[in-house]
């Protein structure tokens, strides 16, 4: 793992998160409610209903992406700790005693 390029990606993925959340429609169910003037259900519930349903549905998405690019992050610095911890694990290690093989068969 090369936490450079962990921390790289994590940082796009959370400028996803920040342009989804910016994120608009040019056009809203709201122009709606003024097509239907007269009508016996104007429309005006439902069309202001589905702006704030797609709002919401923008806001949760924008969420659930930055919660994944910080899931990156966390995860790079367990993977950081748990290496560095290997490493020292192995510095530390004992040697193997140095012995010549022994074959008493086959001694010359």
């Amino acid at each position: 793992m090369e936490p450079d390029d962990v921390a790289g990606a994590a940082t796009q993925v959370s400028g996803t998160a920040d342009r989804i959340s910016a994120g608009h429609f040019e056009y809203q169910f709201s122009t709606l409610s003024g097509a239907f003037t007269g009508a016996t259900n104007p429309m005006t519930d439902v069309a202001a209903g589905g702006d704030n349903r797609v709002q919401q549905s923008i806001t949760n998405t924008a969420g659930a992406v930055t919660a994944f690019s910080e899931l990156v992050i966390s995860a790079k610095g367990t993977s950081e700790g748990l290496d560095d911890d290997n490493a020292a694990y192995i510095r530390n290690a004992t040697p193997y005693p140095s012995v010549l093989p022994v074959d008493p068969d086959n001694e010359h």
